[in-house]
């Protein structure tokens, strides 16, 4: 053939269609990316500036007693003056007798136990038994004293106030005895003096003893959680409380290395109710439920002026 139009009768012509030109995919253009990218640097700035300089999110295990109620927390940074303790008998301020009773507060951090030590001056210990009366300004300062059972809340372990005896039993071995105007804590079995507070219409309840003679006592609940306790040191009687969740055990240790002779439980727990009146008559709460469960038979250790 010598032309392209010509075709013999036995050959065939196959004709290609020419495909139509597809459309060039669209490019995302590269100033808008640039422009996404500023953009969204300038907003992470943003976020940055608006928390808080050295500020973390955290979050703290609480382990509550089933019968209180749930409290926010107050989270202080603790300032270690345990190396400044002095090893005469007073540790606070020396008592000005024509000062209004108060207490004084210590803060201080043995190793990780954030500890603060409540110091009563100018007013006179005894137990109460029922609810905190919040118009009473003559507590100075107040803590939850023996445990109360939890299926009929009736008190744990011998109790006596005012020479009146409340409930009997040896639970636990810790006791407190209030008589004339002297606190005694010590741990026993039986002790003289539980009957000598009935006969001189003095004050004494059980507990767990956490430090005797300087050493720390070992007791059976695991739990971890704020803890509290009623110290003597060299003759000082003082409240402990920690900062900070912490074991018997530790707790207990804690309170040795503070120097404390001997030592019981108090009620403890992040709900643990009670309060206590600074030198300028602030009071301040160790627990800031408002609607708490309050029972007949809850009992507090109080200091008033």
């Amino acid at each position: 053939m010598k032309e392209t139009n010509d075709i013999y009768d036995d050959e065939i012509r196959i004709i290609k269609r020419e495909q139509p030109k597809t459309e060039e995919k669209k490019r995302f253009p590269k100033w808008l990316i640039v422009v996404l990218i500023v953009v969204g640097v300038l907003l992470l700035c943003g976020l940055l500036l608006l928390i808080p300089y050295g500020k973390t999110p955290h979050a703290t295990a609480h382990l509550m007693d089933p019968d209180m109620t749930e409290e926010i927390e107050t989270v202080f940074d603790p300032v270690d003056v345990s190396e400044n303790l002095p090893s005469s008998t007073w540790f606070g301020d020396y008592p000005d007798t024509t000062v209004l009773g108060y207490t004084q507060r210590i803060d201080t951090l043995l190793g990780q136990v954030a500890l603060s030590v409540y110091i009563p001056y100018n007013a006179q210990p005894e137990l109460i038994l029922g609810p905190l009366d919040l118009e009473d300004k003559t507590i100075i300062l107040a803590a939850q004293a023996a445990d109360i059972r939890r299926d009929n809340k009736e008190i744990v372990g011998s109790f006596v106030i005012g020479g009146r005896k409340i409930s009997e039993g040896i639970s636990k071995t810790g006791y407190c005895a209030i008589l004339d105007g002297e606190v005694i804590i010590g741990m026993a079995k039986n002790s003289p003096l539980y009957d000598e507070a009935i006969a001189k219409g003095g004050y004494f309840f059980r507990q767990y003893p956490l430090v005797s003679e300087g050493k720390w006592i070992e007791n059976n609940p695991q739990n971890i959680t704020k803890r509290k306790a009623l110290c003597e040191r060299q003759g000082q009687v003082f409240v402990v409380e920690s900062q900070t969740n912490e074991s018997f055990k530790s707790f207990a240790q804690a309170l040795v290395e503070l120097g404390v002779n001997n030592a019981i439980y108090l009620v403890g727990s992040h709900s643990s109710y009670g309060w206590w009146v600074n030198q300028e008559q602030h009071r301040d709460f160790f627990c800031d439920s408002i609607k708490r469960r309050t029972y007949a038979n809850e009992n507090y250790i109080v200091w008033r002026r």
